[in-house]
């Protein structure tokens, strides 16, 4: 269900369940509807290209605003926020699994490391939505570039 004021569908993470409850939802299982990011305006509107941007340079470093050529190509930006995204999933991974054994020692309470461990989790869950959330945002633009291309090739 699209939020009222705003319109936009709600994040994976936050669909509602039978009789209001919120629950997880698995993000391979939705549609792509479900997971697209709210702040991105519709595919093929005018100013999709321009809340694309937007939206991928808040997923990345900010010295990457600085750079022309992913202000210019917005399809190698949302590459690149993906890859960025993935690495840190990645290192979400390997917290998870070392962390209980390398923070060993330390003086540390155990529900200290266990909440620690969760967080990791759930920070990789979050970085996955993103991804997803990026892919099909990726794939839009890349689909924005061919019709851009081919309304060239008519025009000529």
């Amino acid at each position: 269900m699209k939020h009222p004021r705003t319109g936009h569908l709600p994040s994976p993470s936050t669909v509602k369940g039978p009789h209001g409850a919120r629950r997880v939802v698995a993000i391979t299982a939705l549609p792509a509807e479900h997971v697209w990011p709210g702040s991105v305006c519709a595919p093929g509107s005018d100013l999709f290209v321009g809340s694309a941007k937007d939206w991928l340079f808040t997923l990345g470093p900010g010295r990457w605003r600085h750079v022309p050529l992913l202000h210019r190509r917005p399809v190698l930006l949302a590459r690149l926020v993906r890859f960025h995204l993935e690495a840190g999933m990645a290192g979400a991974t390997v917290n998870s699994r070392t962390a209980r054994d390398e923070l060993e020692g330390l003086d540390l309470d155990d529900g200290d490391v266990e909440e620690f461990v969760d967080l990791s989790e759930q920070e990789y869950h979050r970085l996955q939505t993103l991804t997803l959330q990026v892919r099909v945002v990726e794939s839009e633009l890349r689909r924005e570039r061919g019709r851009g291309r081919a309304q060239v090739t008519r025009h000529a």
